[in-house]
């Protein structure tokens, strides 16, 4: 048992299990922290009652970064762009890793319905690169799309690049969801 600091009235109980998908490896543990009054003469019950009955929530450490998933040919299309904007990009990435936005180029991408898809905006020798991901899910980074702009009308995203991004989301919730 992990105690609280001296000033709070609550005592902490952390408690690290396997994951049952991984209970073999058991590289990852979900981590169940459980609040409850250090006054409260029923709590040594209540800590056993919420250690079975309440649903494990997966926490990361400050300093541990989600993994970055490529959906379809992402990566093959991003390891084609010059190496100054895959490192660019790349940073961009591991901040969106980290649980962090590049503050200039990642933008939210519009017409998604929410903050979760993010576009990665780089330019370099005259051509415009772009990067879509999405932090819709807490496990992951998934990349959708990464692509070469070549716009005909000013600085609209391509609607063929648009409708791509969006398969691959819907794809990614059917996914997602099917699986829960």
């Amino acid at each position: 048992m992990k105690m609280g600091t001296s000033v709070s009235p609550w005592r902490y109980d952390v408690e690290a299990r396997p994951h049952p998908a991984e209970a073999e490896t058991a590289t990852t543990h979900d981590f169940v922290l459980h609040l409850i009054p250090s006054t409260c003469r029923c709590s040594r019950h209540l800590t056993e009652y919420v250690k079975y009955h309440m649903i494990p929530v997966m926490v990361r450490r400050a300093d541990e970064s989600r993994p970055l998933i490529w959906r379809g040919a992402s990566k093959t299309d991003f390891m084609a762009f010059p190496p100054t904007v895959q490192r660019e990009m790349g940073y961009a990435l591991f901040l969106a890793q980290m649980g962090e936005r590049h503050s200039t180029m990642a933008k939210t991408l519009g017409g998604f319905g929410g903050a979760t898809v993010i576009e990665v905006r780089e330019s370099y020798d005259g051509n415009a690169y772009r990067a879509v991901y999405t932090v819709r899910y807490a496990d992951a980074v998934y990349v959708l799309h990464a692509f070469q702009k070549k716009s005909k009308k000013g600085i609209a995203t391509p609607k063929a690049e648009i409708d791509l991004i969006e398969k691959r989301l819907k794809d990614l919730i059917k996914e997602k969801e099917g699986r829960q």
